[in-house]
Parts: C-alpha cells; structure tokens; sequence
C-alpha cells in the first residue's frame, strides 16, 4: 500500500503539534493535533486561509463562550446554547470550517469550571500549537507540479497539431473522414491544466508558476477561435485551389506545434496576409458553391490569424 505525502505530512504535523503542547504544559495538550489536521491543507495559500477561519472561529467562540458561562454558570445547557450562537455566526462569516473546533473549545471552557487568564491562554497555546506547526510542516516543502504541467502543455500541442493536421486533410480530400477525437481531448488536457497550474499557484514561490494557469486560460479562448473554424471547414465540401492552398499553412502550422516552435508561430501572420492577397488577386467565383465555399476559406483564414495572435 503506497502511502502518499500528504498523509506523510498530517502525520507528522500531528505528532510534532502535540509534542509542543504537551512541552508546554498545557491542558487537553492532544486537542492540538486535532488543530493541525484541521490547518493542513493541499496548498500553502489553502492552509494559510484555514488557519485564519480557525482562530476565527477560536476567537468568536472564547468570546460568546466566557460571556455565557460567566452569566448562566457551568451548566450543560449553556453548551448548546454557545453552539446555537456560534454557529450561525461562523457561517455568515465565511468560517464554517472552524465548527468543530468552536464545539471543542466550547466543552473545554465547561470541563475548566473556570472563566480566568489561565483557561483563556491554555486554549490559545492549544490554538497556536497545531496552526504554528501545521503550517511550518506545509512551508518546509509542497512538491511541485510543475513536471505534470509541462507534461499538459506538450500534449495540449500535440493535439492541437494533429487537429490542424485533420482540418488540412479535410480541406485536399473529398469525403474525408475525421472521429473528431482532437476536440475531447483538446479540451479535457485544457481543463486539466487549468487545475494543475491552479494548485501550483497557490504554492507558487515565482512568477512562472503563476504564469502557467494564465497560459491554459489564453488556450481555451484559442480553443474556441477552433471551434469556430471547425464549423466553417465543414461548410468546404469541395476541394478548391483556394483550400489546398489554406492547407499547406495549416500543416506548417501543426509541424511547428508539433515541434515546439511556438516562438515561430508570429511570423505566420505574415505569411497569413500574403495568402489573404493572392486570394483577393484570384478570378471571382462564377457559382454559387464556390462563392460559399471560398468566404467559408477566407473566415477561416480570419480565424487562424486570431488564433495566432496568442505567439505575437
């Protein structure tokens, strides 16, 4: 059975969080492992947030907590009566996750028949113990990744190619027949992405890292610059010159995505331009079919050069 690193972690935050509490003296000093669990999270950015609702919910419950048990004595009724209070409040406020810890916090107070320094600064230590430790053990190191997103893009690319690759094929053979795989694929690899490079930016330490779920956002708008040019290539069922010629850009455009030269794929909106004139310099079409299928190419061509835009 492979044990993964995040179980790793929450065990030891656990261990070390009630060893500092139990060196510290403190009361109900394993509560505190309970805190660590609670803090740790699958992101440095996701445990600082859980840290800040847990002393939240600390707070709001010390308060209400110490108020009660002051004006109504140390009865069990009181407990209930804190929860009905707290509650409510750690919801509205956005620290639901602190629930748990306010039920405890609240049967600590009871346990202590005491309001006094002495309790309040027990169940801060406690508080701060399994936090501070917690979030020292998610600090210390997150693995990276960094590898799996850079895995997503080459794939993302080499789809892309092979799509473009597709649509050139479409446009030189009458009848040609596509499943279309290129269209799921594109987008499951987009949506991938977009989670892994989500999680690696709230562990991001560099602006790269950042950088990367910005890139599989600019690859969806250019997903739908391709679905629209999808439904403009079925529109060419003939081959015409015009499509042949609009063919020989879309396989050097999937050669080099393919490749991996995107530094590259600028420069094809000039060559894009150069192929717009020579089919402005053509004859007119003399059918109906062809004066169709020949705008159908030139809003393809338009849409490739959209698409492009993205390697300026």
């Amino acid at each position: 059975m492979k044990i993964g690193f995040r179980t790793v972690k929450t065990a030891l935050a656990v261990v070390f969080s009630i060893y500092l509490a139990h060196f510290l003296q403190l009361d109900t000093y394993t509560f505190a492992g309970v805190i660590a669990i609670l803090t740790l999270q699958a992101t440095r950015k996701a445990s600082l947030a859980a840290a800040g609702k847990l002393s939240l919910a600390a707070g709001i419950t010390l308060l209400i907590g110490s108020g009660l048990f002051y004006l109504l004595d140390f009865r069990i009724y009181v407990v209930g009566l804190i929860l009905l209070l707290v509650i409510p409040l750690l919801v509205k406020t956005g620290a639901e996750r602190g629930i748990v810890l306010s039920s405890v916090v609240s049967l600590h107070l009871f346990a202590a028949e005491e309001i006094s320094s002495a309790v309040i600064w027990n169940e801060v230590l406690i508080l701060f113990s399994g936090m501070g430790v917690s979030l020292l053990v998610n600090m210390a190191y997150m693995p990276s990744r960094k590898k799996r997103v850079q895995e997503i893009r080459e794939k993302l690319a080499g789809e892309c190619a092979s799509l473009f690759t597709q649509l050139a094929n479409h446009l030189e053979s009458e009848g040609y027949i596509w499943d279309g795989r290129e269209i799921l694929s594109i987008s499951e690899l987009i949506e991938q992405g977009k989670a892994e490079a989500l999680l690696n930016a709230e562990n991001a330490m560099t602006r790269d890292e950042i950088n990367d779920y910005q890139y599989f956002e600019e690859k969806e708008k250019q997903f739908e610059t391709i679905k629209r040019m999808l439904a403009l290539v079925s529109h060419v069922q003939k081959v015409v010159v015009q499509g042949e010629m609009l063919a020989v850009m879309l396989r050097k455009l999937a050669e080099k995505l393919g490749r991996g030269k995107h530094a590259e794929l600028g420069e094809m909106r000039d060559e894009i331009r150069v192929l717009r004139r020579e089919y402005e310099a053509m004859p007119l079409p003399t059918t109906r079919d062809e004066f169709e299928i020949r705008a159908a190419l030139l809003q393809i061509l338009n849409e490739l050069e959209s698409y492009l835009l993205a390697y300026q």
